[in-house]
């Protein structure tokens, strides 16, 4: 006898919400919640009512898939992180609770056992991380960052963090905010974002205050605020002796500010953005002003080519020395070629009237500056290039000038060319520039 439509529907229906009820509840509890608070017991099991003390705590036990919330308050600790997630189970994410204030403070801290390096946060050989809603700051290192990795991994955030007054970085280390460093030669450290964290207050010296260094690809850096720090604001560096032949790659760097990043050694040359020894790089829609240098494309390492670089959309203001530069700054570094840049707003660069202009050419070859809006200081120099730049293009740039589209000078290899037409007269070079009026700048161009 069969059973009637009605009843074997009904059945059905009943098993899919079975169903559907067992897999809302395992995915509401397959992460597990963790806390930590200041007046917590690292004895304690870690749950929102008796939660742990420490981060450390956290950062030892916390399970692929979950989330330590930290109550708000001063947690005095230099933290190594000794978990990580999984592609299955998902990051393991730390972050502040509910909008709560967390100071995590290096001040008068010994240096983590775990660290190579004096850092308030330490990562090493991790995936599947994020650190989220953190102020970081009060570390006094010769050698150390706010937040360091180490290693290879992959699936690394960094969002929304505070990181600042890292001081002491010596004549041949740094105070730094955050470093990537991809230290193993056969994989990378890769799927990494930085992004919407303020660095500032920081004196990473020889080094910089946010890098990615080494055998790194596939990484975002967007919508970062970076200042007042005493060398290069943003980094991404390739074959540096340590870890030779591997370099940053694959990558963006978006909507960043970068404002006060200069060096007080050698001369002060520090670039806001800088590219030394990378690849395959987008450098897109970011402001640089009042640094050394503004955007800079170079290749410090011996037989380094940096190349494929993007560099567009940027604007880049009021800088010291110049606004544009690419290329190894001497014979025996690296070269810099096959890059492009375009579209980029470049106003009033050189304001200490050093003699490299708006855009400073170096050791390159091969790289093409089409449609970029100019806009130089009372100087009027456009381009300045001394020696090394071999086979590179120049064409339908815009020069608005409120000093004299005659009067414009260009420097190509050391010799002066005054005014727009001599310049292409005697080089080929910008054959399709157009002449326009400050005024028609826009940001959006």
């Amino acid at each position: 006898m069969h059973k009637p439509l009605k009843t074997k529907l009904l059945k059905r229906f009943l098993m899919l919400i079975a169903l559907v009820i067992s897999c809302s509840v395992s995915a509401e509890t397959s992460g597990i919640d963790y806390f930590v608070a200041t007046d917590g017991n690292d004895t304690n099991p870690g749950t929102e009512v008796q939660p742990w003390q420490t981060i450390q705590k956290a950062a030892d036990e916390a399970a692929a898939g979950s989330t330590v919330f930290v109550r708000g308050g001063v947690y005095h600790e230099k933290i190594a992180i000794n978990v990580e997630g999984n592609a299955t189970e998902g990051h393991i994410t730390f972050t502040n609770f509910d909008e709560e204030h967390v100071t995590i403070s290096g001040e008068g801290v010994p240096t983590n056992s775990a660290s190579y390096t004096d850092d308030i946060i330490y990562i090493e050989n991790k995936s599947y991380l994020r650190i989220v809603g953190f102020e970081i700051r009060d570390l006094q290192t010769v050698e150390g960052s706010g937040i360091r990795y180490w290693g290879a991994g992959s699936h690394i955030e960094l969002t929304n963090n505070t990181i600042h007054n890292i001081r002491g970085g010596g004549e041949n280390g740094g105070a730094m905010g955050i470093t990537i460093y991809g230290s193993n030669n056969n994989t990378p450290i890769s799927h990494v974002l930085i992004e919407r964290n303020e660095i500032y207050e920081c004196d990473p010296a020889h080094s910089e205050a946010l890098t990615l260094n080494g055998n790194v690809k596939f990484f975002k850096v967007i919508n970062n605020i970076v200042h007042d720090v005493n060398n290069i604001g943003i980094d991404f560096i390739g074959g540096e002796s340590w870890i030779s032949s591997k370099y940053a790659r694959n990558g963006v760097c978006r909507g960043n500010t970068v404002y006060r990043a200069r060096s007080t050694a050698e001369d002060g040359f520090a670039a806001g953005i800088y590219v030394d020894g990378g690849r395959n790089i987008i450098i897109e829609r970011n402001e640089v002003y009042t640094c050394d240098l503004g955007i800079e494309v170079g290749a410090e390492n011996e037989g380094t080519e940096t190349k494929n670089i993007k560099v567009r959309k940027n604007f880049i203001h009021d800088n010291d020395k110049a606004g544009l530069v690419f290329g190894g700054y001497d014979a025996a570094r690296g070269i810099v070629k096959k890059c492009r840049f375009t579209q980029n707003i470049l106003v009033h660069n050189d304001t200490l009237s050093q003699g490299f202009g708006e855009i400073w050419v170096q050791h390159a070859r091969e790289n093409k500056v089409f449609r970029n809006y100019i806009d130089p200081t009372e100087q009027n120099l456009i381009i300045a290039s001394y020696e090394g730049n071999a086979n590179n293009q120049f064409d339908y740039d815009n020069i608005c000038t409120d000093y004299g589209i005659e009067n414009t000078l260009f420097i190509w290899n050391g010799a002066e060319h005054v005014g727009l037409t001599n310049f292409q007269n005697e080089t080929g070079q910008e054959a399709n520039a157009r002449i326009c009026r400050p005024e028609m700048i826009s940001h959006e161009n």
